[in-house]
């Protein structure tokens, strides 16, 4: 029987368990496994003794309560003070955001004041025109009745057109 090296491993392939008889043989440790095995053995000699591992199991495998508790305290303190801080600078975004809605809102009901001012200097403008034309097409009718016809002159019917077509625009009634 073959003597087997610490440090090696003894691998059976499924085609010798298939046979019935196993075979074994030795190979080394992979580069992994060596460069694994270091890494815990350093961090063995760095851990206290009571988290040191004992035959792939922990000795230790939880901490105190009260440093638990210490360290669930400290990180609670820091989550609700990174939460502070969130939330304060939402605030500030939100109070800005106000003060631009604030703005905005002053400045549209300007904006309708002015729509509005707008809009009756505009009617009044129509109203002065609608009275001119009147008093031009008057004026005009006044001039071509001093003539005697027994059929209306060209005047009177260009007059009793633009009458019409005044109130048509204003959507007036025709005076009669």
């Amino acid at each position: 029987m073959e003597v087997e090296a610490e440090d090696a491993i003894v691998v059976a392939s499924e085609g010798e368990e298939s046979n019935g008889r196993w075979q074994r043989r030795l190979r080394k440790p992979s580069t992994k496994a060596k460069q694994d095995g270091e890494a815990q053995s350093s961090l063995d000699m760095v851990l206290p003794p009571s988290r040191k591992r004992l035959r792939g199991v922990s000795r230790n495998a939880t901490t105190p309560d009260t440093q638990n508790d210490e360290m669930g305290r400290d990180g609670g303190r820091t989550m609700l003070q990174t939460l502070q801080e969130q939330m304060n600078e939402q605030t500030g975004i939100l109070k800005i955001i106000l003060e631009a809605w604030t703005k905005q809102e002053a400045h549209n009901k300007a904006m309708k004041a002015e729509l509005g001012r707008v809009k009756d200097e505009l009617q009044a403008v129509k109203d002065e025109l609608n009275r001119t034309k009147q008093e031009m097409v008057e004026g005009m009718a006044a001039l071509t009745s001093g003539q005697s016809s027994p059929s209306p002159s060209y005047a009177d019917v260009a007059a009793h057109v633009c009458v019409q077509n005044l109130h048509l625009v204003d959507n007036r009634p025709p005076d009669k």
